[in-house]
């Protein structure tokens, strides 16, 4: 039976993967070169939904990108009509690329089966599952969207149900 535990004791060792390539490889450019194609798909889902939910993609970048207090944007994609309905899509769109993963996953698992499968989907998981996560810009566009979401679906569901 697939459950919480069996699934993050399976996910566990992709995560610790994922963890030692970003405190291990302190060179920028390094990192930014192993990253670039996560981070193309990172920027493509949030175009693909933004396509898909009329939020008008504008410009799109995956070219890295200093940024004035001395980090670094690796990709970005601009929207020319985010709205109420579409914001929390759009930002929180590259966890669509953690679900790719979830069929990939066993009911039941433990480390004394482990298999060579295993092991190659633990190293793309600890590739692409970093770039799943929603930036903070992508996060700051989800909550401002999702207030009125929120009063819309509560205004509904007492309608619904008055």
């Amino acid at each position: 039976m697939l459950t919480l535990q069996n699934t993050l004791l399976y996910i566990s060792p992709a995560i610790i993967g994922a963890v030692a390539v970003r405190y291990f490889v302190v060179n920028n450019f390094m990192f930014i070169t192993y990253r670039l194609p996560a981070t193309f798909l990172h920027e493509l889902t949030h175009l693909i939904v933004g396509l898909l939910t009329n939020a008008k993609p504008a410009s799109a970048s995956i070219i890295p990108h200093k940024q004035d207090d001395g980090s670094w944007r690796l990709g970005s994609v601009t929207f020319s009509n985010i709205r109420w309905y579409n914001g929390v899509l759009v930002g929180l769109s590259p966890v669509l690329l953690g679900l790719v993963f979830a069929p990939l996953i066993p009911s039941q698992w433990a480390f004394s089966h482990t298999q060579i499968k295993d092991v190659w989907i633990w190293l793309a998981m600890a590739y692409v599952l970093p770039s799943a996560i929603p930036s903070s810009v992508d996060f700051l566009i989800a909550l401002k969207s999702s207030i009125p979401l929120f009063i819309f679906a509560a205004i509904s569901a007492l309608l619904y149900f008055y």
